[in-house]
């Protein structure tokens, strides 16, 4: 899917071309331009409207992904498309990409890292685990994604390196304080087996250590945190192109009959 969706108008306007030699050509290009903005706003605004009932608990960050670039007297052309901007994550044109026109998920920064550090397979996704601790949108927790992120030394930016984890604290964290039970994060990759011979599910665990006596004990429990999926092929459901050409097809020369009507004559 392009970045952008622009909004191209075929339309018979005959009924009016003869009302065309009492207007001046700005006043005509003026109009023009009102039409496809509004009409931009009224296709964006449909395409929100779809949104909650397509995703399960979409993030305000997805709700407002949408945004229009305004028709000029100049250009002609108004644009419907999604921010490019995607924060820790990838731009909303990429991830939302698969759900408009089908195919793969691009890759997260997050699973990016793990690439390059060796962690997850090249081409695998990464899920929640079961012991995950999700926020309100089904994600897991910011904070703890970051602490796995960090305990694999997968930051390489000059800024980002610095949140990474050294061994010297590496071993602090797993040996714990009165108060906290150590813990370490380690990966089992697809093909891997536990020692009893039991294949492992691919992912990230969690190792806590939980010893009666002092912390980092022999006893320990773990948990998943990551697992490493392949990814999916999505069907088709956001129909962000169809949407916008049906409200183009609906309002476009209605709105700029309007515009038009409203036109100073010479």
């Amino acid at each position: 899917m392009a970045d952008a969706i622009r909004i191209s108008v075929k339309a018979d306007f005959t009924d009016i071309q003869r009302m065309f030699a009492r207007l001046d050509p700005a006043a005509i290009a003026k109009a023009s331009a009102v039409a496809l903005n509004k009409t931009a706003e009224q296709a964006k605004s449909e395409v929100n409207v779809s949104l909650p009932r397509i995703f399960d608990r979409p993030t305000p960050y997805t709700l407002g992904a949408l945004r229009t670039i305004n028709a000029t007297q100049s250009s002609q052309k108004a644009e419907v498309t999604f921010q490019g901007a995607g924060g820790r994550g990838i731009s909303a044109h990429k991830f939302l990409a698969a759900e408009a026109t089908g195919g793969r998920r691009r890759d997260k920064a997050s699973e990016k890292l793990l690439q390059a550090k060796g962690i997850l397979p090249a081409g695998w996704h990464i899920a929640p685990g079961p012991a995950a601790q999700l926020d309100p949108y089904g994600n897991m927790k910011i904070g703890e994604l970051l602490r796995i992120l960090a305990f694999f030394q997968t930051f390489t930016s000059a800024r980002g390196a610095r949140s990474n984890l050294s061994a010297e604290r590496a071993a602090k964290r797993k040996k714990g304080t009165r108060k906290t039970y150590g813990y370490e994060y380690f990966a089992m990759r697809p093909g891997e087996k536990w020692p009893s011979g039991r294949a492992a599910q691919p992912g990230i665990y969690k190792r806590t250590f939980i010893g009666t006596g002092a912390r980092g004990g022999s006893l320990t429990a773990i948990d998943l945190m990551l697992t490493f999926i392949r990814p999916a092929s999505y069907t088709p459901r956001l129909q962000f192109i169809e949407t916008i050409q049906r409200v183009v097809a609906r309002d476009m020369a209605g709105n700029f009959k309007d515009a038009f009507s409203k036109a100073p004559t010479s």
